[in-house]
């Protein structure tokens, strides 16, 4: 596993996918700040000095859905775990992002790469917020630093990667659910009311609502509970 450092990127999976061919899996592609982050349905991912950007380049050689789609809630859950040890309770939102206290820190982007629409491989884009003294968002955020928490992005990237390699796609399904405290309760995803029951191996939310079981593969979710 190959860390390449750049101090400036207009985004890390945008060189990632750019360069996909010359990199190697697993190789990282990290930046000290971002020009045009990104998180999904395009919205802006604030990347100024202070916070840790980096990509994941994967190239499964089992390129199945169910393993593809698993690889970023398996991240997910390496950021959160991470950050749980050094002693804040950090919690997963579905499908990808890592919060505490109702405020996300943690935004993860995946893009697949094609090549005349066959699959060559997927990017997994991470952006944390540590210190950094300006953010730029239209929704509730914190910083690891509000969080009474201090540690060197380099040790904060080595824990995540460590949990990454160590996670099995096996255990996505309840590790995920430990750290999710929607599991079980009523939510809303993309307006759509029901029971956030499970998810699969694939990383999808089972969703009880009142004309029986849904599987919903993307969306935005709200909830109504205190953590």
């Amino acid at each position: 596993m190959k860390i390449f450092g750049f101090n400036i990127l207009p985004s890390t999976n945008t060189y990632a996918i750019k360069y996909f061919d010359n990199l190697e899996d697993k190789n990282i592609i990290m930046a000290e700040t971002q020009t045009a982050g990104r998180g999904r349905k395009g919205r802006q991912w604030s990347s100024e000095a202070g916070g840790l950007y980096f990509t994941m380049v994967l190239k499964p050689e089992n390129p199945k859905l169910e393993n593809i789609s698993s690889l970023t809630q398996i991240m997910a859950v390496s950021v959160c775990k991470a950050v749980r040890k050094l002693g804040a309770k950090a919690y997963l939102k579905w499908p990808n992002d890592v919060l505490y206290k109702g405020k996300k820190f943690c935004g993860i982007l995946s893009e697949a790469v094609t090549q005349n629409n066959n699959f060559k491989g997927l990017v997994i884009g991470v952006g944390i917020n540590i210190e950094q003294q300006v953010i730029i968002s239209d929704k509730p955020f914190t910083t690891l630093a509000d969080m009474g928490l201090k540690i060197s992005k380099s040790v904060l990237i080595a824990n995540i990667l460590s949990n990454f390699e160590e996670m099995q796609k096996d255990d996505l399904v309840e590790e995920f659910k430990k750290l999710c405290p929607a599991i079980n309760k009523e939510i809303v995803v993309d307006g759509k009311k029901g029971i956030f029951e499970d998810i699969d191996k694939a990383g999808r939310m089972i969703l009880s609502t009142q004309n029986g079981k849904e599987i919903i593969f993307a969306g935005d979710v709200d909830f109504n509970t205190d953590f």
